[in-house]
């Protein structure tokens, strides 16, 4: 419809506005038609990919069989291998996009009935402490924030569910 309009001699504000596009979208498809004499979407703008879908598989399977190597290792070992240079950045992206992502292997003491119980005594202990005795009490989670780049733990890849 629009091509048809331009033709007539309508203007591309005035086609933009009836389209409800901008004027920039009515004259790259008016250049478009000029140069191509076709309005059909043309695929392969943007930067090329520096891995293929081969090179992929390729840091799955490595990620796959040693699941705490760090991404920097794995992208020196699939380089030595393929003799492809990419960045950490492309790996951990090819490896989140099948769904493998770091975490912290959990690490927990296991509880034993002692355990149990000696929870079970500091808890009937304190049930009848009121709100007031609870006031100096500072609770912690003991949970880390990390303000740098990297907490030194070890991590392992998992799939994601």
């Amino acid at each position: 419809m629009g091509v048809g309009v331009l033709a007539g001699g309508c203007s591309q504000p005035q086609v933009a506005r009836v389209l409800g596009v901008s004027q920039s979208v009515v004259s790259r498809m008016w250049n478009r038609y000029q140069t191509y004499c076709d309005l059909t979407h043309r695929h392969g703008g943007g930067r090329q990919r520096a891995t293929t879908q081969a090179k992929d598989r390729c840091f799955v399977i490595q990620a796959r069989r040693q699941r705490f190597m760090n991404a920097t290792t794995l992208r020196n070992n699939v380089e030595n291998a393929t003799g492809v240079r990419v960045s950490t950045q492309t790996v951990l992206n090819r490896l989140n996009s099948v769904g493998m992502r770091t975490r912290r292997p959990a690490i927990r003491i296991p509880l034993m009935l002692q355990h149990f119980q000696t929870r079970l005594q500091w808890a009937r202990g304190h049930v009848t402490r009121t709100l007031n005795d609870w006031t100096p009490v500072l609770f912690t989670d003991e949970s880390r924030f990390c303000v740098g780049f990297t907490d030194r733990r070890t991590r392992v890849r998992r799939m994601t569910h």
